[in-house]
């Protein structure tokens, strides 16, 4: 094995992680902006009945159990996750379910356990853009994928609005926050947050037909501690975790002191008010190519 690969392999085996730690709260706590974006993205990649459809990155289903729905008792969706722990989480939720047409697998999204062509539909909900060989996934989603069938997946555009303008900055002043690990084969860093970006990603990997939607919506917190809370969810729990080791708990402290000051300067009448900015990308594999 080479660095190169090591390298992605510690990365991989660092997210797979961090998700495995928030994975029970995942979605759970405060702001469902998972499930709002999931099911946007299910109606956005017109999933029908009887279909076969794949969920990569499923974590707690915001996706999958739209996709159920869609495709009902004749179709089927395959949720694959990184993290073990979201997909044994999640399994456990279908079974108390009775959701007899999802099927769950741990595995990783660059390489796919499944033949070729042999999906009507891909869904990727928010996690692309944490994929240390983005175009790698993005080949095997499309290997994966029956022609003329189409990808579907969301990335942020604002992820918490203008109303947590603060929070970045907030935290560079604690400790940097990292950079996103997606590469592509070439070295250069995707631009996920604009529609030219994302057209760029799927063009370059082969999918025609291209298209993108934009969505925002409002969502509140009701108090403080629930909005902290959901920080421990969700990615943002890895860069907590990275203070809590790099400086101490007192340095966790000082920064959720600070975050809860900010946060008082937008209070609204229902609570802490996040509007997020979503963006949709929409492909479909051409009829000639594998």
């Amino acid at each position: 094995m080479t660095d190169h690969e090591t390298n992605h392999d510690n990365i991989k085996h660092h997210i797979a992680g961090i998700f495995d730690r928030a994975a029970s709260t995942y979605g759970q706590i405060g702001a469902q902006f998972f499930d709002y974006f999931g099911n946007f993205l299910v109606e956005s990649a017109h999933i029908t009945a009887g279909q076969r459809v794949l969920d990569v990155a499923t974590g707690r289903g915001a996706v999958l159990f739209p996709a159920a729905t869609a495709v009902g008792p004749t179709g089927q969706v395959v949720g694959i996750d990184l993290s073990s722990s979201m997909i044994e989480l999640t399994r456990a939720v279908a079974v108390d379910q009775g959701k007899t047409n999802v099927e769950l697998h741990h595995m990783d999204a660059e390489t796919l356990r499944f033949p070729d062509a042999s999906f009507d539909a891909v869904l990727c909900g928010f996690a692309l853009f944490m994929m240390p060989q983005m175009d790698q996934a993005l080949a095997e989603m499309r290997r994966v994928l029956r022609p003329t069938r189409r990808i579907a997946f969301s990335t942020w555009a604002n992820v918490f609005g203008p109303e947590f303008d603060w929070l970045e900055p907030l935290q560079n002043q604690f400790m940097p926050t990292p950079q996103a690990p997606a590469r592509t084969r070439g070295g250069a860093m995707p631009t996920f947050d604009t529609p030219e970006g994302l057209t760029t990603i799927l063009a370059d990997a082969g999918f025609m037909d291209v298209h993108i939607i934009p969505e925002t919506a409002r969502f509140t917190y009701a108090d403080e501690e629930t909005w902290w809370d959901s920080l421990w969810s969700h990615g943002i729990r890895g860069w907590l975790e990275a203070l809590q080791q790099q400086q101490g708990e007192v340095a966790v402290q000082r920064f959720k002191e600070a975050a809860f000051a900010q946060l008082q300067a937008h209070r609204s009448p229902d609570g802490f008010p996040q509007i997020s900015s979503v963006l949709f990308g929409l492909g479909s594999k051409s009829v000639q190519t594998s």
